[in-house]
């Protein structure tokens, strides 16, 4: 009687029981219904004395007289009106929110989703609902899923990352939250998960971790190339200062000698690492002039103890680049170590010119660099060799080498060539177009 808002009992009996319904339907197949079974729960839309409506949920069986015919209905009514706007309110939550949501059994299947899940794993709504687990998994992770279920159906709340497969084969990582849902006592029967995609997340993470790992490397590596020169700056300092007159004239210049070479293989590396971080935060400056790039090369190779390096000019003309001078002896110092350290036995640097570009190029008849290293090895702390017998490098000379050209209008690329390894600098020619419009920007010409 409250629950239909009606004042006494003798109001609800002169009711109509049709006029209750907001579906006259719903009446018709409450009674058939009741007529067939012995009873169960149904819900359905009421109407209150006052016009207001409400859900209930009645349970009823039909009273049959002696004949077996129905006489009337013993039931019970229940008003659940609160819980089905609640329901209402989390469908609408549920389907509406911009995570993405599914609901799931214990077997692992999407028994309901919502758009935002379907948009992050790629597939139509109506297709993810009854997928299971292991077709958006992939193996390595599993067995983490199971263990996963089996902490929900005890009762507890789950949070961990999860590497998905969208529908096109691409990764999704994700943070998984699953709690279970209990529907009357017991154990839970379903759980909710809510997934919310920290791909951009992992990839930062993971380039992060990276980048402590190079900079870790680029410590110990950096430690390791000063430590070679130091000792040996360090130990013939040494010996001179502890006897001098010890040694003859002959033994006291060899011994400066290599304490100068020595000495400039620091300064080379800390140059490195200076131009890599001004050139980080574009703070170095470049000074163009005339280059003859024959003459550098020439004075490179003779720089380099033990070294067995041809040298070829290609045509009559002598390559005159537009360039900053000290850079350039950079890059032609870089390619050079580069390709003793690393590369073959023979050793061959050329030069040339055309119209608008003066060119070098450093090669070598070593293994070379794989194909799939030929992009990295350009970027900072990579190497792409480990050569037996061989300390590790610091790993910047091809980045600052590369940066260098780019900042004198130019370019330093690397290419096989019929068993060759091939590093090649262009850089403008002197009087080339390019070479004015840097002198316009610069508003240098150099000597």
């Amino acid at each position: 009687m409250k629950i239909l808002g009606f004042d006494d009992q003798d109001e609800l009996l002169a009711a109509n029981v049709w006029d209750l319904y907001v579906r006259p339907e719903d009446r018709r197949t409450q009674v058939v219904d009741t007529s067939a079974d012995s009873g169960k729960w149904r819900e359905f839309e009421l109407r209150r004395a006052d016009g207001e409506s409400i859900w209930v949920r009645d349970w009823s069986v039909a009273v049959k007289d002696a004949a077996g015919r129905i006489d009337h209905f013993n039931g019970v009514l229940e008003d659940i009106t609160e819980q089905r706007l609640a329901h209402a309110r989390f469908r609408a939550a549920f389907e509406d929110a911009p995570i993405g949501m599914a609901i799931a059994g214990f077997d692992g299947r999407i028994v309901r989703a919502n758009s935002a899940v379907a948009d992050l794993l790629g597939y139509p709504i109506d297709e993810i609902q009854g997928m299971h687990f292991s077709e958006y998994s992939f193996e390595e992770d599993l067995e983490a899923t199971r263990g996963a279920l089996a902490s929900l159906s005890e009762g507890a709340i789950v949070r961990y990352e999860k590497k998905m497969r969208r529908s096109d084969g691409s990764v999704l990582w994700a943070m998984i939250n699953l709690a279970p849902i209990y529907e009357g006592s017991g154990k839970p029967t379903h759980f909710i998960s809510h997934v919310v995609e920290i791909t951009d997340r992992k990839k930062a993470q993971d380039a992060l971790e990276e980048l402590i790992k190079s900079k870790d490397e680029l410590i110990a590596s950096v430690s390791h190339e000063l430590r070679t020169p130091l000792t040996v700056v360090h130990g013939l300092a040494q010996e001179l200062d502890t006897d001098w007159l010890g040694f003859s004239i002959p033994e006291q210049k060899e011994f400066i000698g290599m304490i100068a070479q020595q000495s400039a293989e620091v300064a080379y590396i800390v140059e490195d690492l200076l131009v890599a971080a001004r050139a980080d935060i574009g703070k170095l400056p470049v000074h163009p002039a005339r280059v003859n790039l024959a003459a550098e090369l020439e004075a490179a190779v003779a720089a380099i103890e033990d070294g067995a390096i041809s040298v070829d000019r290609v045509g009559e003309k002598t390559p005159i680049a537009f360039a900053d001078d000290t850079r350039v002896r950079q890059i032609l110092r870089n390619l050079l170590s580069n390709a003793a350290r690393y590369g073959g036995s023979e050793i061959v640097a050329r030069c040339g010119s055309n119209r608008e570009t003066a060119w070098l190029e450093v090669a070598d008849n070593g293994e070379g660099i794989p194909e799939a290293d030929v992009r990295a090895v350009f970027e900072p702390y990579v190497r792409s060799h480990n050569a037996e017998g061989q300390p590790l490098s610091v790993g910047l000379g091809l980045t600052v080498s590369l940066k260098l050209s780019e900042l004198m209008g130019g370019s330093l690329t690397y290419r096989r060539d019929d068993g060759w390894a091939v590093f090649r600098l262009e850089l403008p020619a002197a009087g080339s177009v390019h070479a004015m419009s840097n002198v316009a920007k610069t508003g240098t010409l150099g000597p």
